[in-house]
C-alpha cells in the first residue's frame, strides 16, 4: 500500500506532495490538472520492481511511451479535423474519423 507519494518535474506536474494516503483514494479535479499523471508516476516507480505488466503483457516503460506517443497523434488529428470543420462550416463526427487506438 502506498503511504505517501512526492512528484517532482515529472510531465507537467512541478511539484506534488500527496500524505496520509489510505486504502481507498480519489482524484478529483479539472480536465488537464494532473489526475492520470499522478497515475502514471506510480506506475512508472511500479517498474522499477517489477518492470513486466502482466495484465497488458508489455514492459511498463515501453506501455507509456507508447501511450504518450498514441495521445499526441490522437490529439494532432483532432485539431486538423477541428481547423478543417471550422473553415468549411461542416459538422464532422470524431469518432468516425479517429482510428481506434489500442493499448
Amino acid at each position: 500500500m502506498i503511504n505517501g507519494l512526492e512528484i517532482q518535474n515529472f510531465r507537467g506536474i512541478k511539484y506534488c506532495k500527496l500524505e496520509d494516503l489510505s486504502q481507498v483514494n480519489i482524484l478529483v479535479g479539472r480536465n488537464n490538472s494532473g489526475k492520470s499523471t499522478i497515475l502514471e508516476a506510480i506506475y512508472f516507480i511500479s517498474s522499477l520492481g517489477e518492470n513486466y505488466d502482466e495484465i497488458r503483457k508489455i514492459q511498463k516503460i515501453d506501455y507509456l511511451i507508447r501511450r504518450r506517443l498514441e495521445e499526441r497523434i490522437k490529439e494532432k488529428i483532432e485539431k486538423s479535423i477541428t481547423s478543417i470543420t471550422k473553415m468549411n462550416n461542416n459538422i464532422v463526427n470524431l469518432t468516425s474519423l479517429i482510428p481506434n487506438i489500442r493499448h
